[in-house]
């Protein structure tokens, strides 16, 4: 008999930690996987010693991003390695944010998104959880967060620390980011001392 497995599936929990310490679940729905997520997944299956050349993907679309498959270096650049936070300011007009899977990247203004490393992830059986948590400030608690992004890795790989490159960091290579999924979802906002916490869970089901 043969073997099929049904499409990835996912979703995005949002959460605000008080500083009390209680949590509150604010969203929780399915994400949009973008055209360039199973070519960055099956990328990521090719070990670097078996290519003589980074390999482009083919594209039947040129206008498309590149998703490569590398042959030298960290097994990483197609691996899952940050989110990216759209927001807006209290006052401004709230944006129309969509998704669909022809999305590249995010919708909002370049000067209110915000990039985060994604502190750690959790395997299971058939999913895999990242998790993101970033502390709100006085500067930033009049942000609303309403757009997530889960990016790869891309060229963003110290490979003498073994570590990710930090988005302040001067070398930080935003252009090599893909788009893996897109999440609109209702506002987030959180006071000043509280954390908010993206749990982003990719999901597949046993082959049968």
């Amino acid at each position: 008999m043969k073997s099929t497995i049904s499409p990835i599936k996912g979703h995005v929990k949002v959460e605000v930690i008080e500083p009390s310490g209680n949590s509150r679940t604010m969203v929780d729905k399915k994400n949009t996987l973008v055209k360039e997520a199973p070519k960055a997944i099956l990328g990521q299956l090719v070990a670097p010693t078996l290519l003589s050349s980074n390999t482009t993907f083919p594209k039947t679309n040129p206008a498309r991003p590149d998703i490569i498959a590398y042959s030298s270096g960290p097994q990483s650049n197609n691996s899952i390695g940050y989110m990216q936070f759209g927001y807006y300011e209290d006052g401004e007009p709230i944006g129309n944010i969509t998704v669909a899977a022809t999305d590249q990247g995010m919708e909002s203004a370049s000067d209110h998104i915000i990039t985060e490393v994604i502190d750690s992830s959790n395997i299971q059986e058939y999913s895999v959880q990242f998790i993101c948590e970033f502390e709100v400030t006085n500067s930033t608690s009049t942000h609303n967060y309403i757009e997530a992004g889960l990016f790869t890795v891309g060229a963003n790989y110290d490979s003498g620390t073994s570590s990710l490159v930090a988005p302040s960091a001067l070398d930080f290579d935003s252009a090599s980011l893909r788009m893996l999924a897109h999440q609109s979802h209702t506002a987030v906002q959180a006071s000043s001392g509280s954390t908010i916490r993206y749990t982003w869970t990719l999901t597949m089901q046993e082959p049968n």
